[in-house]
């Protein structure tokens, strides 16, 4: 065994012989590649061989290769030298590789042989001497010396051998006739040949050779024709005699039986044959159409002689329906939108059917009833939507596509497609009822809930979530999210506050249901609460009024009889219903034996006569109850008088004073005083404004005056000398004052080329400008016009490209950058998800999305096998075939990685030969996890207590979500949703842990104030996008004792030392009083005791543990002290427990005035306090005299600064400036990038700025004049933002560049769609083809976004897309003649597909040839017996030799060797001539039909289109040769106009008038409009807009709202005619189309009245002060007018038609009232009998539906005196009433007043102030001005070379409301502005 090694790096040889035995050592791989074994076997080391044939293995352990079976070296390589196997040896973690090659050398294991057994001449006796007969070399499958052969001839009589060497290295063996042949002497000679190689030992072979001698053969065979026609049907049978050809030999005998053979090899001798006697040619094979459709056979004739003759046979194939279309799916859209405009295209399909003509012509269609249709264009269809689609209503499609051809019998296939529609939010949600009702107990809990609404959605997921929202609206004027809230999710409202039956007895608000879509859509439903009433409420005493300082109430003489009545207790209860009836009854009294009290009345009466002995103070209490559950009361104390005097009463009740009245005049004063202060203020207010606005007239006057001014500016004042490298430099020259408010600026750039000059309507700022300039900086430049001139010329050849390659090219060598040849960004190839598409399934050639080459992905041959591969089918994968080499194994049902995460797959491929051979290969998939499970909660809900006062940030509780997902899917974070708690936000009381779910308090609950609470806590996963699931979260609070009990009785004052009198004569148990006190805590902790902690006397009170009453225990004696004290303490229940204590004075006496002598510090509290009128006025003088001082010396000031400044402008010296020596040095020469000079004038007290702006170059001005009011800053900006846009920098060669542009941007589009390559044959893989981004133009984002990717209509995949590149690369090696054959050009053409939007683009890769093949014939020799009778020009017909290389590398010329006998002739035969097509459609439509190329026609339009008159044309498009007869063809092409927004809506009516009552409903339809247009789809829909006007100053919006969809008009509020008659406003149409077109009409609505207004009566005024309204004298006669009642209407129509009426009257019989004028008239004589008092009631109404009224109540006196009057009417007083309240609102009025004035005087002091510091800061000098100007002060000529330069001078004073502006021209010259 010879072995040699070598190793180069990542490489190793090894040389070894044949035939070694299974298990030989090869060589040690370890040692020769330097590797450890350990590597070995960590990296598991294999070997990997291409072929899948394993020679030679590895044994890891030793690292040596073995032979793994006998290695033939003949059989695995021929005659292939050197003979090598090429491996890999593959190592992982990390992968590596290194290329093994082991040579396998020959040895002599084979004998030479003979092609035949024996060799059979027959050679005429003619043949001269030398003549030389060709014999078969003998073959030797051995290589080098041991293929070496020798021969020897035996024997040598006649004939000798000659070997003659070759070009090639082959040697041709001749027989040699050395000795001329005597037939008649030897008929038949019989030699030995004997063949020996060179090998050790050496093998030999031998063969017989016959020689027949023959007899002369001096004519060749002759055909009766040259070319035989035939045409055969396909699918004909086998054996099928097609035709027969015919020769004929003028020899006789032998020398004319003929025999007839095909020449030429290749698959037509496969598929014919010929008979050799007959000459019939008949079927072999299967001829199939769709491979050929014609052939071409050479028939040779030859005779015994050997002469031949030869004629073609050609054989037209008919065309038969025997190919099914093939559809393949381009693209398909699983999922489409249900708003999908018509025409959207959901899924391409390329259909192909292999057939020709009729046969080969197919119709798609679809199943009825579905929104969809189908469209073809070419071989392509699309399917696409027809009408409007409803998810609501089918949610899934399963879309039968039937395409079945035009042959007989008609061929079908079928696909299905499955199109889910996806939601889009059209469905607004619908309440289960139109409107709600409820009912809630007044004095509820806030927090409760009342009841829940519910809306359902017919959308799907988040457009179907539904939210409610509470709508914005007030309940008596406070918003309604005050008084109920709604939970977004659940729809629950809940009570926000506790509701009072009395403040409110119901209310409507709106509840609004909102679905979660973009844009959402909402409902809403009235939702109406009523108010249940509770007894909460105690009756309220009316009368008698309860003041402390009426102690005497009511006197009772004593001569009072039985029922006498005392007083009436008047109460009323603001409750309702038995709640608020009363009743009266009487607890205490001094005698209870006197007096009773009316149980229903509260009438007080005597029950017995009253006497002597009565006492004269009697003191009665009476409790008024309602009846109420529980009930509730109140006490009035009442003080009886007995006597017949007011003496009497006076001398027994001492108390009995009158109280002081208060002074009517202070009122007077305190008003007075506010109106004083208040118009001094005004006054101050009004004359400053007065003298601003003075002061700005007067600036107005200076600003337009040319007087010189003098300003002083300070050294060293602003030094602006821009001397820095910083990269913007700003030179600003402003001249200001402090007290201005008006500025003056000069903006100017470097070069002076141009000036901008701004004018009073430039509102930027100067920083904008700037800003704006720099972001088109450089557009100008000629790099950028190279730019766009290069980019155009990418465009020429859009949409397809071509590329040609050799055959055989290694797999992944690149065949061209198909990104950059169709200029698309790699970005469109991702997002298009870019692939190729070959019609015969051969995947020959691969995109690479990331570079965009197209690379060869296998080598291309012409032969491959047929292969067929399955799996197992318990697993949810199916295995296609995508090419002759390619299977892909795809999903075939749904995966769940929940229910399996991993599939072990067995894939077995076996060949269809005989013996059937097999390989197989185990898959492992893993399922990647998709986030599409929730979290899901371990608890539907989760409810946790906590007790109160705990520490804020103690953990509650923690909730648990799982999610059956993995990884960041399974990832599960919790979120506190937003809710409110009492109105405040939910985050603020708890908060949850992302992470671990833990619930921890955010503060101290307190269960006084909140006992439990909900909120939602959502479990949401780490999945794209995110899914959640929430859940609720009850917190319930735990009480504490942490409340002290309240004392409510007795209440604790200072002033009332005495609580409770007990008699000298009380009894044991005797009711002292009751302690009240209650405990907010809750349970056992508000359970309360009470006990006695002191007491004067512990011996004579007790107090009850439980009800907490104090009664005697013993009787009460005359030892008793008077006065008594006792200390009560109220413990509760708690732990610890807490108390109150209350301290009780208790008198024992049995008189008030034993009382007062014992407790000496009962005195009355003086109630009003005689000093608050002093200190009213002096407070009211204090500040007024400040106001009046402060406005002194405000006017003093004003008018001497006045002076001061008049003194100043008027006078004429001229103005010296004085400037600093580094004041504004604008020279601008450092080397900063940019420069702005500014010159600016400004004052402080000026709202206008004047600025000039000027460029370089002084070429244009931009002029600001005074009403210039923005900042230089933002002009900078502005300006910036053009720069060089206005410049005449550009020279003409920029000119024409941009012209050019121009002029190129017009072919972009002549082949727009398509681009072609050119690539020669045997790329590599991942050979680059083309850019086809930059050749598209697309960007690469688009590539990626379009999911760019390459599709061939036969699936052979041999480019492939790159989208990041935008290339097109080689995925395999393309063999130009396996591809194409013969075919010229070959090219491969595909279309790149992108989507979202879809577009096609086709791309054509030319295939070029090389030299890849050299020719070769059929036989390696020929042989011909040729008579040496043979004339000179017989002709010998030879085998044609065939290389499949086409143009220049095909077969092109022939040579023989040598020439001294024989000549080369060549006949050429007629193969006809390609017909000439012409091409034509109907003429009376918009298109027109021109020819491309040869082959190609396009129909383009010739008229223009419109798709309103004709939205479809049916183009027949005729074919016809000039063949004769004259062939034609025709396809139907269906043409689809598709639609653009050339027509505007129209409305029906060309102006709108409707009527809506008023009061109407907020929201109700009022009516609508309809618009129409004519366009389609998007373009033709119409949305109704509403235009923006006002009506009485209010928004139209506010009024009316229109429907976009339906064009519905809803009122937006309740109107009101009284207020409002009619109103216009302007409703838009607007369609869907880009741009939008739209129209607009009028819209009136007319208000129509209701009867809503009830009458208002005029005369007589109602007031309570005026009880008499009229008098009648006694004297009247019948129809006296007493009076007349005046009413009015607001309403209109019959409305206000009022009618009067009398509804009582105290004597019905004297008084009519008119009824229509309403005049109250006598109907008789007054007498002396009628009352004086007389009183009327008059209902005025109304003629309304229904009707409204007023009632006027009038008081009539009959009487002839006032006297009488007043004798009869007792209560006609004028009571005047004070006003408790005035005196507080005159406080506080003066206390604003006071407030805002010196909060005033403070302003003006502080500004003053502020500025005088200013002005000493910056001014003390009063030196004149001298001017001096820098050498470098703004300097605008600009010589530096900055881009932009600014200049500011500035020139400020302290106290001056004027500045003016020094501006330098260009030469420097200064210009007064």
């Amino acid at each position: 065994m010879i072995m040699c090694q070598y190793s180069v790096r990542g490489q190793i040889s090894y040389s070894i012989p044949e035939e070694m035995a299974k298990g030989s050592i090869v060589g040690n791989i370890s040692q020769g590649l330097g590797l450890d074994l350990k590597r070995l076997k960590s990296g598991k080391a294999r070997i990997f061989a291409g072929d899948n044939t394993e020679f030679v293995g590895l044994n890891n352990e030793r690292g040596i290769l073995l032979t793994e079976e006998k290695i033939d070296r003949e059989a695995l390589c021929a005659k292939t030298t050197p003979c090598a196997l090429h491996l890999q040896l593959i190592l992982e973690n990390p992968m590596e590789w290194y290329d093994v090659t082991v040579e396998i050398t020959d040895i002599n294991d084979n004998a030479p042989s003979f092609p035949k057994g024996e060799i059979t001449f027959e050679i005429s006796e003619s043949a001269v001497t030398g003549a030389r007969f060709m014999l078969e070399n003998a073959i030797d499958l051995d290589v080098g010396s041991n293929c070496h052969l020798s021969y020897s001839l035996k024997p040598t009589d006649n004939f000798v051998l000659s070997l003659q060497s070759q070009t090639d290295g082959d040697r041709n063996m001749e027989m040699v006739l050395q000795k001329a042949l005597d037939r008649e002497n030897k008929k038949q000679l019989s030699l030995l040949l004997t063949a020996m190689d060179g090998g050790e030992p050496q093998l030999t072979s031998t063969v017989r050779i016959h020689v027949t001698v023959l007899d002369i053969n001096d004519n060749p065979p002759v055909f009766n024709h040259r070319v035989y026609k035939a045409t055969l049907a396909e699918n004909t049978p086998k054996d099928t005699v097609i035709t027969s050809v015919s020769a004929s030999d003028a020899d006789e005998g032998s020398n004319a039986i003929i025999t007839y053979y095909m020449s030429g090899s290749g698959y037509v001798n496969d598929l014919f044959m010929v008979d050799a006697r007959s000459g019939e040619i008949s079927l072999k094979g299967s001829a199939d159409f769709e491979k050929a459709s014609r052939y071409q056979i050479n028939i040779q004739a030859r005779d015994q002689g050997g002469l031949s003759d030869s004629c073609k046979v050609i054989i037209d194939l008919s065309d038969m329906n025997d190919n099914k279309p093939m559809i393949s799916i381009v693209s398909m859209s699983n999922s489409i939108s249900e708003e999908s405009r018509l025409g959207i295209v959901v899924a391409m399909l390329n259909v192909n059917d292999l057939d020709s003509g009729l046969n080969g012509q197919v119709h798609c269609h679809i199943n009825d009833n579905i929104p969809f249709a189908i469209a073809s264009s070419s071989s392509f269809f699309s399917l696409q939507t027809e009408q409007e689609l409803d998810r609501e209503r089918e949610s899934e499609y399963n879309i039968s596509v039937i395409c079945t051809d035009e042959g007989v019998p008609a061929l079908s296939s079928s696909v299905s497609l499955r199109v889910q529609i996806s939601d889009v939010n059209d469905n607004a949600p619908v309440f289960e009822k139109t409107n709600y009702e409820a009912c809630v107990v007044e004095n509820n809990t806030p927090g409760v809930s009342i009841f829940s609404v519910k809306a359902s959605d017919a959308d799907w997921n988040q457009n179907a979530r539904i939210s409610y929202i509470l709508e914005d609206s007030t309940v008596n004027g406070v918003s309604v999210s005050s008084y109920v809230s709604v939970q977004p999710d659940s729809g629950v409202i809940t009570a926000m506050r506790s509701f009072d039956y009395e403040t409110l007895k119901h209310f409507h608000f709106r509840v609004k249901a909102q679905d979660g879509g973009s844009p959402p859509l909402s409902s809403n439903v009235t939702v109406k609460i009523t108010i249940q009433d509770q007894n909460d409420n105690a009756p309220q005493v009316l009368y008698p009024v309860q003041t402390g300082g009426s102690v005497v109430a009511e006197i009772v003489p004593r001569a009072a009889d039985v029922g006498y009545l005392v007083t009436k207790v008047v109460a009323v209860d603001v409750d309702s219903g038995q709640n608020a009836w009363l009743s009266y009854k009487l607890q205490k009294a001094t005698d209870r034996a006197l007096f009773e009290v009316g149980l229903q009345n509260g009438e007080i009466r005597t029950v017995r006569q009253v006497t002597d002995k009565d006492a004269v103070k009697q003191k009665l209490t009476v409790v008024v109850e309602d009846n109420g559950q529980p009930s509730r009361s109140a006490v009035v104390s009442i003080n009886v008088a007995v006597a017949d005097s007011f003496p009497e009463v006076l001398s027994e009740f001492t108390d009995f004073t009158h109280e002081k009245q208060y002074n009517d005049k202070l009122t007077f004063y305190l008003v007075l005083a506010l109106a004083a202060v208040s118009f001094l203020f005004i006054t101050c207010v009004v004359v400053i404004i007065s003298v601003k606005i003075y002061r700005w007239r007067q600036s107005r006057f200076l600003y337009q005056s040319n007087l010189p001014v003098i300003p002083y500016y300070p050294p060293h004042y602003a030094d602006t000398g821009v001397t820095g490298t910083l990269p913007h430099g700003y030179n600003y020259e402003v001249c200001m004052t402090t007290d201005s408010r008006k500025s003056d600026c000069k903006f100017s750039t470097l070069g002076g080329q141009s000036v901008l000059v701004v004018d009073p309507s430039f509102t930027e700022t100067m920083q904008h400008t700037i800003q704006k300039n720099n972001s088109i900086d450089g557009l100008g430049s000629t790099e950028s016009h190279s730019v766009l001139f290069l980019s155009i010329l990418i465009h020429i050849a859009r949409g397809q490209v071509s590329y040609s390659i050799p055959e055989e090219m290694a797999k992944g060598s690149t065949v061209g950058n198909i990104a950059q040849d169709l200029g698309l960004d790699l970005q469109r190839l991702k997002s298009g998800k870019a692939r190729l598409f070959a019609r015969d399934d051969t995947e020959y050639i691969e995109l690479n999305r990331n570079t965009g080459l197209l690379l060869i992905r296998e080598k291309m041959d012409r032969v491959n096998g047929q292969v067929q591969c399955f799996i197992s089918e318990d697993i949810p994968f199916a295995i296609t075939s995508q090419s002759s080499s390619f299977v892909s194994l795809q999903t075939e049902q749904k995966l769940d990685r929940e229910r399996e995460s991993e599939y072990n797959i067995s894939v077995i491929c076996t060949d269809e030969g005989v013996p059937a051979l097999s390989s197989s290969v185990s898959l492992r998939v893993q399922i990647s996890d998709v986030n599409d499970n929730a979290p899901v909660f371990e608890k539907t809900n989760y409810e946790a207590c906590v007790v109160e006062n705990n520490t804020p940030g103690v953990s509650i509780f923690s909730v648990k979500a799982s999610d059956a997902d993995w990884n960041q899917n399974a990832r599960v974070s919790y979120i506190l949703e937003d809710s409110t708690v009492n109105g405040v936000s939910v985050s603020s009381y708890v908060s949850v842990q992302p992470d671990t779910g833990v619930i921890t308090a955010m503060r101290s609950f307190d269960y006084e104030t909140l006992k439990d609470f909900h909120f939602r806590v959502k479990a949401q996963d780490g999945g794209s996008p995110p899914l959640s699931s929430n859940v609720t979260v009850k917190i319930t609070i735990q009480d504490q004792n942490d409340n002290a009990p309240q004392v409510l009785y007795p209440v604790q004052t200072g002033g009332s030392v005495v609580a409770e009198i007990v008699p000298r004569a009380a009894d044991v148990g005797y009711l002292v009083t009751k302690v009240v006190a209650v405990d907010v805590d809750s349970g056992q902790n508000a359970w309360l005791s009470y006990k006695l902690q002191k007491a004067t006397d512990r011996a004579l009170f007790e107090l009850g543990l439980q009800n907490g009453e104090i009664r005697t225990v013993r009787q009460v004696t005359d030892k008793d002290a008077v006065k008594q004290k006792l200390t009560v303490v109220v413990e509760d229940n708690g732990q610890p427990s807490r108390s109150a204590v209350v301290s009780i004075n208790v008198a024992v006496a049995d008189s008030f005035p034993e009382v007062l002598s014992e407790f000496t510090d009962f005195t009355h509290e003086k109630q009003y306090n005689d000093n608050l009128t002093f200190y009213l006025v002096l407070a009211l003088a204090a500040v007024s005299f400040l106001f009046i001082t402060c406005v002194v010396v405000i006017i003093s000031v004003k008018i001497y600064r006045w002076r001061q400044s008049r003194f100043l402008y008027q006078s004429n010296l001229p103005v010296i400036p004085y400037y600093p020596p580094h004041y504004a040095d604008t020279g601008v020469t450092g080397t900063l990038p940019h420069g702005y000079n500014y010159e600016v004038c400004m004052t402080t007290d000026s709202r206008k700025s004047d600025c000039k702006f000027s460029t370089l170059g002084g070429q244009s001005v931009l002029v600001v004049d005074p009403s210039f009011t923005e900042t230089m800053q933002h002009t900078i900006k502005k300006n910036n933002s053009i720069d060089g846009l206005g410049s005449t920098e550009l020279t003409m060669p920029d000119a024409m560049i941009q012209h050019s542009v121009l002029f190129l941007t017009l072919l972009i589009h002549i082949a727009r769609g398509q681009v072609s390559y050119s690539i020669p044959e045997e790329m590599a893989k991942g050979s680059t083809v083309g850019n086809i981004a930059q050749d598209l133009g697309l960007d690469l984002q688009r590539l990626k976004s379009g999911k760019a990717r390459l599709f061939a209509r036969d699936n052979t995949e041999y480019i492939e897309l790159n989208r990041n590149t935008g290339l097109l690369l080689i995925r395999e090696k393309m063999d130009r003649e396996s591809l194409c054959a013969k075919t010229t050009p070959c090219a491969l053409h595909l279309q790149m597909i992108l989507d979202n939007p879809m577009e096609l683009y086709t791309i054509t890769i030319e295939i070029t040839d090389i030299n890849d093949n050299a020719p070769s014939f059929q036989k390696k020799d020929f042989r011909f017996e040729i008579s040496e009778s043979a004339v000179a020009g017989a002709g010998f017909m030879l085998g044609r030799a065939f290389d499949p290389d086409v143009g220049t590398n095909g077969l092109q010329s022939y040579s023989l060797k040598p020439t001294d006998k024989f000549r080369l002739q060549f006949h050429n035969q007629a193969d006809g001539v390609n017909g000439q097509v012409q091409c034509f459609i109907s003429e009376d439509i918009p298109f027109a039909i021109t020819s491309q190329t040869s082959s190609f026609f396009s129909v383009q339009t010739e008229q223009e289109l419109d798709r309103e008159r004709e939205s479809e044309y049916n183009i027949s498009v005729i074919c016809t040769d000039e063949g004769v007869p004259a062939l034609s063809s025709s396809v139907s092409l269906r043409v689809q106009i598709s639609d653009v927004n050339d027509n505007t809506p129209v409305f029906e009516k060309t102006n709108y008038e409707a009527c809506v009552v008023e009061n109407n409903t907020p929201g109700v339809s009022i009516f609508s409009v309809k618009a129409s247009d004519a366009d389609w789809n998007q373009n033709a829909r119409v949305s109704y807009i509403l235009e923006d006007s006002t009506v009485n100053g209010v928004s139209v919006s506010s009024y009316v709202s229109v429907q976009p969809d339906s064009g519905v008009i809803t009122a937006m509020r309740s109107f009101d005619y009284e207020t409002l008659k009619h109103f216009h406003f302007r409703v838009k149409a607007q369609d869907g189309g880009s741009p939008t077109l739209n129209s607009n009409v009028t819209v009136k609505i007319i208000i129509q009245d209701q009867n809503d207004n009830a009458p208002q009566v005029l005369y007589p005024v109602q007031t309570g002060g005026s009880v008499v309204a009229e008098i009648v004298p006694r004297a009247a006669d019948v129809g006296y007018l007493v009076t007349k009642v005046v009413a009015v209407d607001v309403d209109s129509g019959q409305n206000a038609w009022l009618s009067y009426k009398l509804q009582k009257a105290t004597d019905r019989a004297l008084f009519e009232v008119g009824l229509q004028n309403g005049e109250i008239r006598t109907m008789r004589q007054v007498t002396d009998k009628d009352a004086v008092k007389q009183k009327l009631t008059v209902v005025v109404e109304d003629n309304g539906q229904p009707s409204r009224s007023a009632v006027v109540s009038i008081n009539v006196a009959v009487a002839d005196s006032f006297p009488e009057v007043l004798s009869e009417f007792t209560d006609f007083t004028h009571e005047k009433q004070y006003n408790d309240n005035l005196t507080f609102y005159l406080v506080l009025a003066l206390a604003a007043v006071s407030f805002l004035f010196i909060t005033c005087v403070v302003v003006i002091i502080s500004v003053k102030i502020y500025r005088w510091r200013q002005s000493r800061f910056l001014f003390q000098s009063n030196l004149p001005v001298i001017p001096y100007y820098p050498p470098h002060y703004a300097d605008t000529g600009v010589t530096g070379t900055l881009p932009h330069g600014y200049n500011y001078e500035v020139c400020m004073t302290t106290d001056s409301r004027k500045s003016d502006l020094l501006g330098l021209d260009s030469q420097g010259r200064c210009l007064s502005m």
